[in-house]
């Protein structure tokens, strides 16, 4: 994982947990209770996964449609996520 990617997003719940984690770090906080009570919390919350997997595609779909540089036919897996999304909706 690289700092500004979410990592594996296949595993939403370790990659969610991974970014808030690397957050916090950056931010120089502590949790109110503690880190891996933090990521327990968000491991199990299913509503905040959920929001975290839209935005992730809502992000790529957006930077698919206006980046002038980014060519789909070097990215197959990219167009293919954004229509098997489409698909569960």
């Amino acid at each position: 994982m690289t700092q500004d990617r979410p990592g594996n997003l296949a595993n939403i719940p370790q990659s969610l947990t991974d970014q808030l984690s690397q957050a916090v770090r950056a931010a120089g906080v502590e949790p109110i209770s503690s880190m891996d009570n933090l990521r327990s919390e968000v491991s199990s919350n299913t509503e905040l996964q959920s929001a975290y997997e839209e935005q992730i595609h809502n992000s790529i779909a957006h930077r698919t449609t206006r980046d002038t540089d980014y060519k789909k036919d070097r990215f197959p897996n990219t167009q293919a996520y954004l229509k098997e999304d489409q698909k569960d909706k």
